[in-house]
């Protein structure tokens, strides 16, 4: 038997294997997720609020016209919040980390994508260029004596998993999460720190302004005693 019937029997023999140790039930799940084992990952439900608490507030409103509202914080008209929202784009360490990771879960998709191509690849080539002496020389094209001979020699090897259980494909679906779960890591670690960022900004401008009350009613209450003072 050649190699190629041995290797279509053994091919053979192997799904009947698995028709029997799989059953019929776990060999039609196995074809409706596209030769894939296991069942598709199903996201988890979690109940969220279609709205939220001040959605239909008059005062909260607007109709959207030119407003960017990823940038809300814009809309207050402050240059200096906008001066530290962009610092924290650019200086904060646990924001470039968050960035970091995300880097590194992409690269960690690209190699599972790349376990579904040949997992190992090599070329080879090799050059033999022989001289021989005008002496002696028994070699020729009529009277043409042949001085040199030139060897040429290359080649290639692949070698290949096919992905038969779908585990690279299963790999390639759990990178994808990961990317993914990567990015809202960075979008919560932006818009927490966005959000304090403002928060503590609105606190300052408020206790400024608290501080500029105080030394107003301190003036009017010196004021009233320095008439208090003439009267007495």
């Amino acid at each position: 038997m050649s190699h190629s019937g041995k290797t279509r029997l053994w091919t053979l023999s192997a799904f009947i294997m698995l028709v029997c140790v799989t059953g019929c039930a776990e060999f039609h799940q196995w074809l409706h997720n596209d030769f894939k084992v296991g069942p598709d990952y199903c996201k988890p439900v979690a109940p969220v609020a279609t709205d939220w608490i001040d959605f239909n507030d008059p005062a909260v409103i607007s109709d959207g016209l030119g407003i960017d509202e990823t940038a809300w914080w814009r809309l207050l008209g402050d240059p200096m919040l906008e001066e530290l929202v962009n610092r924290v784009y650019q200086q904060n360490l646990s924001l470039r980390a968050a960035g970091m990771r995300v880097l590194e879960a992409r690269a960690q998709r690209a190699i599972a994508a790349g376990n579904l191509l040949p997992q190992s690849q090599e070329g080879f080539g090799s050059y033999n260029r022989t001289q021989f002496s005008a002496a002696g020389n028994q070699f020729g094209i009529g009277a043409l004596p042949i001085r040199t001979l030139d060897l040429w020699s290359t080649g290639f090897n692949v070698g290949w998993e096919l992905d038969v259980w779908g585990r690279f494909r299963r790999n390639l679906e759990a990178a994808d999460a990961g990317v993914d779960a990567s990015i809202e890591d960075y979008d919560d670690i932006l818009l927490s720190l966005i959000a304090e960022t403002a928060t503590a900004y609105v606190e300052l401008r408020g206790f400024e302004q608290r501080l500029r009350y105080a030394i107003a009613n301190q003036e009017i209450q010196q004021g009233s005693l320095r008439l208090v003072s003439i009267q007495a």
